[in-house]
């Protein structure tokens, strides 16, 4: 027995036309630029970290002002990126004996350090879509 014409237009409508909603998360790109690079040398350290303050991706670029970093595929959340520049090609931070870096560095959000490092609360956006930030290497 075919089905009516009624039920087949219920049928299309809900396999064609009513909107699917799915568990996938979305995923965005991420344009990082770096500004404040008063010596275009070495490279930039670059890693973007999670809420939970674990490593999502790490990245090396050669140190230019006004560099850009594009990053895809990040998921919906919150993300914080750290920087810096490696003025001596060590592949590490140079710091002072009382732990202060010598060398260039930045977060997202542009924090500034007082004492010690930044709360991660403080280096927090948001990525709910394609985003730029920029970061201004101290």
């Amino acid at each position: 027995m075919a089905p009516s014409a009624a039920l087949r237009i219920i049928i299309f409508l809900s396999l064609f036309l009513i909107p699917r909603f799915s568990t996938a998360q979305s995923v965005h790109n991420l344009h990082i630029k770096f500004n404040s690079i008063k010596e275009e040398s070495g490279s930039l350290y670059i890693q973007i970290l999670d809420k939970s303050e674990k490593v999502i991706s790490s990245h090396i670029i050669d140190a230019k002002e006004g560099a850009i970093l594009k990053v895809g595929n990040l998921k919906d959340g919150q993300y914080w990126v750290r920087v810096y520049q490696d003025l001596n090609g060590n592949g590490s931070l140079d710091k002072n004996y009382l732990g202060i870096p010598k060398e260039p560095y930045g977060f997202s959000n542009n924090v500034r350090p007082k004492f010690g490092p930044p709360d991660t609360e403080d280096l927090l956006f948001d990525l709910r879509q394609n985003t730029s930030i920029a970061i201004q290497l101290q």
